[in-house]
């Protein structure tokens, strides 16, 4: 039973309040400041953590669940709309330009990281079928490459990219995965 919750949010730099530029690298390394933020803070690190993302922020999910320990802190990941990395995105949202993707810069390998998470994170895998950006086969495929124990998809036929969220369903079925599925950690008692 959910009895209490804490969030962490953080603002990619270069978004919100955040200063900065944004870029895989410098996200890459804001993702290694907060697990170490999460693991200093004395009740966060007690506490069942779950990662939440969306399109992008699916990828820094999977990157931040990646790192070394994260498993420790880590205890499930919903990602909703992400992709399997933006070189493969390049040719669906700019087709004019795909001779030149080899020159982008911010790639996010997200389909190369899935493999690679520790199985005992549970993921739920959230997808628009009407996704105009991120075509959702691309969240489905991630799914199918998850090597988690306990993983689930679920499918909002009218979803788009940035309305998937608002879907009749949707945060019911949020609620009933961390509820049934994430391993709730007990505070220590100090």
């Amino acid at each position: 039973m959910l009895t209490s919750l804490s969030r962490v949010t953080v603002s990619y730099r270069g978004y919100g309040k955040s200063t900065g530029q944004p870029s895989e690298e410098g996200i890459k390394l804001d993702c290694e400041a907060v697990l170490d933020y999460l693991f200093e803070h004395p009740e966060l690190r007690d506490t069942s953590i779950i990662l939440y993302g969306r399109s992008l922020g699916g990828a820094v999910s999977f990157y931040m669940a990646s790192l070394p320990k994260a498993s420790e802190l880590i205890k499930g990941i919903v990602v909703e709309n992400t992709f399997l990395s933006i070189m493969k995105l390049i040719p669906i949202l700019f087709p004019y330009l795909s001779p030149l993707s080899f020159l982008c810069t911010e790639r996010w390998y997200t389909e190369k990281i899935i493999p690679t998470l520790p199985t005992t994170i549970p993921v739920l895998f959230l997808s628009g079928g009407n996704d105009e950006l991120v075509p959702p086969n691309h969240i489905r495929e991630l799914y199918e490459m998850s090597k988690a124990d306990v993983k689930e998809f679920k499918l909002y036929p009218k979803g788009t990219h940035n309305d998937t969220c608002v879907q009749d369903g949707y945060w019911t079925d949020v609620y009933q995965f961390i509820h049934n599925k994430v391993e709730p950690v007990e505070a220590s008692s100090k």
